[in-house]
């Protein structure tokens, strides 16, 4: 089964944006493992959206 993207040029840049903001939120707080994950995850989601941009 192909999965195709539907996310149009509007949609990646609004989920860019909100993927670095929670980032810097998540940054401001003292490090822990549940924060790192979550910063790996939405890493790896900023990545993927940027390399579909």
């Amino acid at each position: 089964m192909k999965i195709v993207n539907i996310l149009g040029r509007e949609d990646r840049e609004i989920a860019l944006v909100l993927a670095a903001d929670r980032m810097a939120q998540v940054a401001q707080k003292p490090l822990t493992r549940s924060a790192a994950d979550e910063l790996r995850r939405l890493a790896a989601k900023v990545a993927e959206l940027a390399g579909a941009a």
